[in-house]
């Protein structure tokens, strides 16, 4: 992008300038590049603002660009680039009857928009190192962010809390990318906020007794995937009933879905509110549960 100096054509700013008297010593200082393109539309002097912001009051015959012989090396305040490519900047000057080149002076900028940082200290060890990975790719194949399943194993797998910028720092993540995953996983209620004496950041810890971690990811799957797909499909059976061009084979498909989807919600329910000792015998039982229905169901043929 490149800067101009403008000012405004004074046959325009007639009007402006007898409605407004403004005395001022030295230069003036705006807070944002709008206000300082309208002062230079109101007289008051010489703004420095990038060419495209310019460029309708230009075409206009508003503003002008001027100093032309003032040449002085462009240095930019920020450097910013799309990966992989560069962009050439340049500098100019516009104001009162005039196009000015300010300056030939190119900067070459590097724009990234990567939420990840590539050069950081490895600070974890390969067992631990290997464990976010992989809890990375498993929570992209659940449907969950990467940023936000490695956030969470690396809590998981810390002795002690860690805060945000720890967090940044040692997964190369972008700082608000660690802000937003750490809401995420909060909502979920599997991490936690802990204080620290001393310090006046917050740190995080994680849930790790892997019962209340289960139960709560199983609670939350269903309040965001199975209530929501309920509600959905009780509408859709309802409408079907009211609508007479529905053919029965889809209506009977719809209850049939909507009864499917309502029974493993109870089914959902029931589970996370069992003791741990039953499921811990459940899932020691396997296969035999259902041996041991089998079981009971022959006894209720039984007419003896």
């Amino acid at each position: 992008m490149r800067r101009m100096a403008v000012a405004l054509d004074l046959d325009v700013s007639q009007a402006v300038a007898d409605s407004m008297n403004v005395r001022v010593e030295g230069q003036l200082t705006f807070n944002t590049l709008w206000r300082r393109l309208r002062a230079a539309r109101a007289g008051l002097g010489i703004a420095f603002v990038p060419e495209d912001v310019a460029d309708a009051d230009i075409d206009a015959g508003r503003l002008v660009r001027v100093l032309m012989d003032w040449c002085v090396p462009f240095r930019p305040l920020c450097r910013v680039a799309v990966r992989g490519a560069e962009y050439p900047l340049r500098s100019w000057c516009v104001a009162a009857r005039g196009i000015y080149a300010l300056t030939t002076h190119t900067v070459w900028s590097v724009i990234s928009v990567m939420t990840e940082i590539t050069d950081k200290p490895d600070t974890l060890r390969p067992a631990v190192r290997r464990f976010v990975l992989e809890w990375g790719s498993l929570g992209e194949r659940w449907g969950v962010n990467r940023s936000v399943s490695q956030i969470h194993a690396l809590l998981y797998a810390s002795k002690q809390p860690l805060a945000a910028e720890e967090i940044a720092e040692v997964l190369g993540i972008a700082r608000s990318n660690v802000s937003n995953s750490l809401r995420e996983l909060q909502s979920w209620n599997i991490i936690r906020s802990v204080p620290i004496l001393g310090d006046r950041r917050t740190f995080y810890t994680a849930e790790t007794d892997l019962w209340n971690l289960v139960t709560r990811i199983a609670a939350g799957r269903k309040a965001r995937e199975l209530d929501p797909a309920t509600a959905a499909l009780r509408e859709c059976v309802e409408m079907s009933r009211d609508d007479e061009s529905v053919d029965p084979v889809v209506e009977l498909r719809l209850r049939e879905m909507l009864d499917f989807v309502e029974r493993l919600g109870r089914w959902y329910e029931q589970m996370i509110t069992l003791k741990r000792s039953t499921i811990v015998a459940l899932m020691k039982m396997g296969g035999g549960v259902a041996r041991l229905l089998d079981r009971g169901g022959k006894r209720n043929q039984d007419p003896s």
